[in-house]
């Protein structure tokens, strides 16, 4: 993941292995949940997070929404625990194209033009 600071003054980069993860939208879920905890440990309070996985952005900005996998369950409800310590959280989807997270990984997406 990658934090800019309120101030855009500087970013900080982020990586960790996410083993036991069943799937690639459960990294998904797993991201927003370990990214919120290091905006807070980075002294961020008001964090904008942007995604380009659809399904982890509803089941994000709709509460209500039954969500299938039980990992879902878990990082919506550490994710929502988490946002009740910031003053301001926003979020997002994002074309993959604009992810500039995959870029830490390696992954050469293909350009808006």
């Amino acid at each position: 993941m990658i934090l800019t600071t309120e101030t855009h003054k500087y970013s900080l980069k982020h990586m960790m292995k996410i083993p036991d993860a069943q799937d690639s939208t459960e990294t998904e879920w797993a991201s927003i949940n370990h990214g919120l905890l290091f905006a807070l440990e980075n002294n961020e309070r008001n964090i904008h997070i942007e995604n380009d996985n659809l399904s982890v952005i509803h089941g994000l900005m709709l509460p209500n929404k039954p969500l299938k996998q039980e990992y879902a369950k878990y990082h919506r409800y550490m994710i929502m625990n988490t946002v009740a310590k910031t003053y301001w959280t926003a979020i997002r989807w994002i074309p993959r194209e604009l992810n500039l997270s995959d870029r830490l990984f390696g992954n050469k997406r293909r350009q808006l033009r």
